[in-house]
């Protein structure tokens, strides 16, 4: 019986004794090679645990080590020493983790996670600054989950950085499904990661306990866009209580979408404005290019730039279009049209625009 793996699925859903077993250097061997009185003046485990030592010594290990070989992916657990030292740091770190890839470098971890639902907003945001953490040498870490976290992902992998995504599920699990082009990209270029055997499934429950996983590994964690009640609060209360940096990034106060992150900010979250501010006040080295804002306008007609100027992040109708940009309709419609065709702008609802980011 692999000692390791029995103890990781007796542990799977006892994060808080894994924080006991590590702290007092107890192995895994130990624990399933000890007779019940052992175990029991040990005074570790609950009766219910007790009893899943017992089934699991009947039962063995076979069906997890062949799902695990077969899969191709790579073990660590907390006895070995690639175990990644910030989660031994954490009130309740995982046993051990099942990862393609590789885990992160040792060099300064961001992560950035948001709404599944987002808005252009949010995922250009994400993707922006995925894309200048890649080129400040920083890790992108999140969940991969639709939405920003994909966003972030991205803009990671297009610089050519290291991201590493934790699932929900097994690391050989897509999901979601959707997802397989990142998912196959991260896999080769950054870290799969997961605390679940292989084959398992993206269950509701796996969810929030995956959020200390990312919250653990980052050393700050940018909070893009969220609701009120949503994943991305729960990963920044484990962010609080394991002592991380948290940033989020303010939107509108009549957004539902923003209003997670308000209240961050109200509650005393740094102000996140750009990648370049945010990694000078963590005193963390960059040098980013003088970024020009009217590269997109030089290719621009004087029409095209007044309507293009006026389009934001933030949806804009057609109305507010002609109104700030002083165009008649038709001209609007026009340019409009043409933006869209060269992807400088987006329809995200009827008569809706945003900008895409470059």
């Amino acid at each position: 019986m692999n000692y390791k793996f029995a103890l990781h699925k007796l542990l799977l859903y006892s994060p808080a004794t894994t924080g006991f077993i590590l702290e007092n250097n107890i192995s895994a061997e130990e624990i399933f090679t000890a007779d019940k009185e052992t175990l029991w003046l040990m005074n570790i485990f609950t009766p219910n645990q007790l009893y899943n030592i017992e089934e699991i010594k009947q039962q063995g290990t076979e069906t997890e080590e062949e799902e695990f070989e077969k899969s191709g992916m790579k073990y660590v657990c907390a006895e070995d020493e690639d175990y990644p030292e910030k989660l031994k740091n954490i009130p309740e770190p995982p046993y051990g983790l099942f990862y393609y890839g590789s885990l992160l470098p040792d060099r300064f971890t961001v992560g950035v996670v948001g709404s599944r639902n987002t808005c252009a907003y949010g995922s250009v945001t994400a993707f922006d600054i995925g894309k200048d953490l890649a080129k400040a040498k920083v890790n992108l870490i999140s969940g991969m989950a639709r939405g920003v976290d994909t966003a972030g992902h991205k803009g990671a992998l297009e610089a050519g950085g290291y991201t590493a995504a934790v699932l929900g599920c097994g690391a050989d699990v897509c999901y979601p499904r959707e997802n397989i082009n990142v998912y196959n990209k991260i896999k080769t270029k950054g870290g799969i990661i997961s605390e679940y055997f292989p084959k398992t499934n993206a269950l509701r429950p796996h969810f929030p306990l995956r959020n200390r996983i990312i919250s653990g590994l980052c050393d700050a964690l940018i909070v893009v866009e969220a609701r009120e009640k949503s994943g991305s609060l729960i990963t920044a209360a484990y962010a609080l209580e394991q002592g991380k940096d948290i940033y989020a990034v303010p939107g509108p106060i009549d957004s539902k979408l923003c209003a997670g992150t308000n209240y961050l900010i109200s509650q005393g979250a740094g102000v996140f404005t750009s990648t370049e501010d945010f990694l000078k006040e963590l005193s963390i080295e960059c040098n980013f290019e003088p970024k020009n804002e009217d590269d997109r306008k030089n290719f621009l007609a004087k029409n095209e730039i007044m309507v293009y100027s006026v389009i934001t992040l933030l949806p804009k109708s057609i109305d507010d279009i002609v109104r700030e940009s002083g165009l008649e309709f038709k001209e609007v419609l026009k340019v409009i049209s043409f933006l869209t065709t060269k992807g400088y702008i987006t329809e995200i609802g009827k008569n809706m625009y945003v900008r895409l980011g470059k």
